[in-house]
């Protein structure tokens, strides 16, 4: 049996990024099921980035819940707050310093709450991700026309 998906779900447009529940069923002609099953479907444009990706958060997801687990109990408004604050981490801050080319294929999720913020940030983004590609000399000759 051959599906076909009509639109990537891992594309910035299709689906927030968010799996496609698929359900299968085996039925008789009759009617009568036979079995069941269901699963996640992602599909996607760059199989290798997002596997990547996925197996990252995942990685994360399940530190997240070991320190959950190991830690102490405390309330959950503590524990926010202590996730929140840059000063507890001094490490991370001067790992990004002196490796930014590696933080430069990490891929991040924003929430934005609005569609006209949405429009606009995406639009910075696509700006930025548009000036990386342009060569340094074409960009100085660019500025100097203004």
């Amino acid at each position: 049996v051959l599906y076909n998906f009509m639109c990537n779900s891992s594309c910035m447009g299709g689906m927030n990024r968010r799996p496609i529940l698929t359900i299968i069923t085996l039925e008789t002609q009759e009617g009568q099921l036979l079995g069941r099953r269901s699963f996640e479907v992602r599909v996607c444009a760059c199989p290798g980035r997002d596997r990547k990706t996925e197996e990252i958060n995942l990685k994360k997801q399940q530190e997240t819940i070991l320190e959950t687990k190991t830690k102490p109990a405390q309330g959950i408004k503590r524990a926010m707050k202590e996730a929140s604050l840059p000063a507890a981490r001094p490490e991370a801050s001067k790992k990004t310093k002196s490796s930014p080319a590696v933080s430069d294929d990490e891929i991040y999720t924003l929430q934005i709450r609005g569609k006209e913020k949405y429009e606009m940030l995406k639009k910075f983004n696509d700006s930025l991700e548009l000036s990386e590609l342009v060569p340094v000399a074409d960009a100085d000759k660019y500025r100097q026309k203004r």
